[in-house]
């Protein structure tokens, strides 16, 4: 069956056991109070991933404090640039990626298959998968279509082995 992640506002104890109660194979998990998102992912393990801001003041610390405490996986954004991950911006993530161990997904900023493409060229850094969430709704593109974008290509203007 379909593994199913959860992603809303989960912040504390109270909303951690209610998207639980979901059945969805991992919460994402704020870590804007960062002693109980240490505390959650202790507890909870790889049920539980953490959201993080791209742009937020201190990510790698974070990062590091909340691997030390067990984090499995780490789901980020950037809030600034919510519509688009522009190339800066995977600059970022790139960098990010490369500083955890952890599995990483990129979070929104997906408005075309163009986008996909260009984050898929990430898996090497480290990068584990994207979050779709409006494009794959607002119909700009297919399941189907995203898979395919997101499997390694035939470059034919490159001469050696497919990337």
């Amino acid at each position: 069956g379909a593994h199913l992640q959860y992603s809303g506002v989960v912040h504390d104890e109270s909303s951690l056991a209610a998207a639980l109660a979901t059945g969805a194979s991992r919460i994402v998990i704020d870590a804007s109070d960062l002693e109980w998102a240490t505390i959650a992912v202790g507890v909870y393990g790889d049920r539980v991933a953490v959201g993080l801001d791209i742009r937020q003041p201190d990510v790698s610390d974070i990062a590091g404090q909340l691997e030390r405490a067990g984090c499995s996986r780490f789901v980020v954004t950037d809030h600034a640039q919510a519509h688009h991950w522009k190339h800066g911006d995977r600059h970022l993530l790139a960098d990010f990626c490369s500083r955890t161990n952890r599995p990483v997904m990129a979070r929104g900023g997906i408005g075309h298959l163009g986008d996909l493409h260009a984050l898929h060229e990430l898996v090497p850094n480290g990068l584990d998968g994207i979050v779709l969430d409006d494009a794959l709704y607002d119909g700009a593109f297919t399941y189907s279509e995203a898979v395919a974008a997101g499997a390694d290509r035939f470059d034919m203007f490159f001469w050696g082995p497919p990337q």
